[in-house]
């Protein structure tokens, strides 16, 4: 049951953990009485706000700059949706949002190299975002 539990829950999208098990435990024992139902919905409140929280990363409004992505990148790859990062490993995932456009882009270049930009998006990435220039954008490290 507790494992059937766990899969409805997360549907496999991450590891469980001990406390995770106890907390489902919990769950499972309140929703049996009637008189724990408010019980109830306060742990599954608190599961779906974390659940949310893991797959909604907040995103952070940072300055941005493209660049043609036409020659050798630091890694050695081109990734179709492209940005340069100084600090982030190469193939983490960040999700972009532009003026109501979102974009899942991979770190696969090192840069920008003027001060205070984070970002430096490739072609593809700038055109899907509808971004020209350099601008602020809100970006979010997918965990």
């Amino acid at each position: 049951m507790i494992t059937r539990a766990i899969n409805a829950a997360y549907g496999g999208t991450r590891t469980v953990t001990q406390a995770d098990r106890r907390h489902l435990v919990r769950f499972i024992r309140c929703a049996r009485p009637a008189v724990s139902q408010a019980r109830m919905r306060r742990l599954w409140r608190r599961a779906e706000h974390a659940w949310y929280r893991r797959c909604h990363p907040p995103m952070v409004t940072q300055l941005a700059s493209w660049y043609y992505d036409g020659g050798q990148t630091a890694s050695g790859w081109h990734a179709g949706y492209g940005v340069a990062n100084k600090w982030l490993p190469f193939g983490t995932k960040v999700t972009f949002r532009y003026h109501g456009r979102t974009v899942t882009a991979t770190v696969d270049d090192r840069g920008p190299y003027v001060g205070g930009r984070v970002w430096d998006l490739n072609q593809s990435t700038a055109g899907a975002l509808g971004f020209g220039g350099v601008d602020w954008v809100q970006a979010s490290v997918a965990g």
